[in-house]
């Protein structure tokens, strides 16, 4: 979902955006050094002139690649981007908060925060953090206003269903010729959709500009199944033994 926000957000060429993911796979993409490293890389892709005010202050003056370094040199290049006449527009999108260790989200948060309130400039910079809800995450941001689409768990509920029916309907040729039928198709869509229950999203605005994204992976829970569908079943006995002992989370998957 986030990758999608970031594709969005990508087709408007006068905006800077820079993103970042976390995941467990990778523990270095969880680590606060590497998140800055990432962001300053985006940030620096295609700008000569910040290029060589990087390269003069920090690789000729030899500083480390420190966190304290990082954080000032990032809060230094956002304002550089604009000028007196013209504005520019940066968005920051940090995905898996909840993967990275407890003890660096709270500075995560707080750099981010700090970027979304530069001094008076002409840049504009919101982030948006995409993370499943913790108690440490929200003891972080208990005190900030929220959006939830717990409100919403029906519609949610209805376009994960079309969606698990547009990639059954696009298996169901191959899936045929392995001589399983539309009734049998049904029952792996039902079985599917039943399992896909309870899993909201939710969003929490930080000063109107960080968003906090509770996010336990629907979309991408059912995308995992059904690729596993496509991949390992070979008749309706497969099938069916598949969608019946299927989990109802990521992590045992």
């Amino acid at each position: 979902m986030t990758s999608r926000i970031v594709h969005f957000l990508q087709q408007d060429k006068q905006t800077t955006i820079l993103y970042h993911f976390c995941t467990y796979v990778s523990s270095l993409s969880t680590r606060y050094g590497h998140i800055l490293r990432s962001l300053v890389a985006k940030l620096l892709r295609g700008n000569s002139d910040l290029l060589a005010y990087v390269y003069e202050e920090y690789v000729l003056d030899r500083k480390t690649a420190s966190p304290t370094n990082l954080e000032h040199l990032i809060l230094t290049l956002l304002p550089s981007l604009s000028s007196e006449r013209s504005k520019v527009t940066v968005r920051i999108i940090l995905d898996g908060l909840d993967e990275c260790e407890e003890d660096q989200q709270q500075r995560i948060i707080s750099i981010l925060d700090r970027a979304s309130r530069l001094p008076t400039t002409s840049t504009v910079c919101k982030v948006l953090v995409s993370s499943r809800d913790t108690p440490k995450l929200t003891r972080l941001l208990r005190r900030k206003p929220s959006i939830s689409f717990k409100d919403e768990i029906a519609a949610v509920s209805k376009a994960i269903q079309y969606y698990i029916q547009k990639r059954l309907d696009d298996m169901k040729l191959e899936l045929l010729e392995l001589q399983i039928t539309d009734s049998q198709i049904e029952y792996a869509r039902n079985a599917i959709v039943a399992k896909s229950d309870g899993m909201i999203i939710c969003l929490f605005p930080i000063e109107d500009t960080i968003i906090y994204w509770h996010w336990k992976g629907m979309i991408l829970w059912a995308r995992l199944v059904l690729d596993m569908l496509s991949s390992e079943v070979f008749n309706f006995n497969d099938m069916k033994a598949a969608v019946d002992s299927l989990p109802k989370g990521l992590p045992e998957l």
